[in-house]
């Protein structure tokens, strides 16, 4: 009777080696969904300064395509010049930064200096054109490109991601707008589209 006691009172004080596993492997799932969640979580915030600059840059785009230009043209004094024409903003010569693997699995910081960066350019041409910067450090290499052909003017603004730091991308983000037909009038994308894997490498084409 008394080693039936010493039993019981062992058992209602210990664990079974099956509950003892049950519970590390509980642990263990638990551990892998939060560490799952985590991730996710950060590429999300990662992905949301992309999302943000990429809608900047369609604006921008547009924005640069309804405003007249005045072209160059020769004139003979006492004459007034005629031509003006709806142009987009012709293509950036580099991205920013230069190199993914600026932005492999870490930020970047953009020059301020006028010849580098987001000062490359000119009125016509790329991001000065575009009137578009990032001051804050950086997740994301940005890039655009845009046919300006007469009657034909589109482009394609994107932006690369390396977050597993593999030296090349990983995530793009991207948009696309085109002239309308003939009218003076630009269509973007109805919604920007998302790649990873191996299709994030190959940057969006202009339309």
């Amino acid at each position: 009777m008394k080693l039936i006691g010493l039993k019981n009172r062992k058992n209602a004080e210990g664990f079974t080696l099956v509950e003892l596993m049950i519970v590390v492997a509980i642990i263990g799932i638990l551990a892998v969904l939060a560490i799952y969640g985590v991730t996710k979580y950060m590429a999300n915030a990662k992905t949301g300064e992309a999302r943000n600059a990429i809608g900047q840059l369609a604006k921008a785009a547009v924005a640069s395509y309804e405003e007249e230009r005045i072209m160059n043209e020769l004139l003979a004094p006492g004459t007034a010049g005629t031509k003006s024409a709806h142009v987009i903003c012709a293509t950036a010569s580099k991205t920013v930064p230069g190199d993914i693997a600026d932005v492999g699995n870490k930020k970047y910081q953009s020059s301020v200096e006028a010849t580098k960066d987001w000062a490359i350019g000119d009125q016509m041409t790329g991001w000065p054109c575009l009137k578009f910067s990032l001051t804050e450090p950086q997740y994301f290499l940005y890039g655009y490109e845009a046919s300006t052909a007469a009657g034909a003017n589109a482009f394609a603004a994107y932006a690369q991601a390396d977050f597993k730091g593999s030296g090349g991308a990983t995530n793009q983000l991207s948009i696309t707008g085109k002239q309308l037909g003939g009218a003076k009038q630009m269509v973007v994308d109805t919604a920007m589209r998302e790649d990873d894997g191996a299709a994030a490498a190959t940057k969006r084409a202009v339309p």
